[in-house]
């Protein structure tokens, strides 16, 4: 499945995110914290949930996140 969003086009097949037409460059775990919380848009997603999906096991600070 291929998600569009404002502007933006997100392809986890193809690991692209394209904003306008123009690749964006994502590191891998941002793009896996951007394809969770696009996979689960109709709820928040709490912090502690979306750290233990990407970053499973590992201490996460908050700048991790804010960053």
């Amino acid at each position: 499945m291929i998600y569009v969003f404002g502007d933006c086009l997100l392809d986890p097949y193809l690991y692209t995110l394209r904003r306008a037409g123009h690749p964006v460059q994502l590191r891998p775990k941002a793009f896996a914290a951007c394809l969770y919380l696009v996979e689960h848009r109709h709820r928040v997603v709490p912090r502690k949930e979306l750290c233990a999906q990407i970053w499973p096991g590992q201490f996460v600070t908050q700048a991790t996140l804010d960053g």
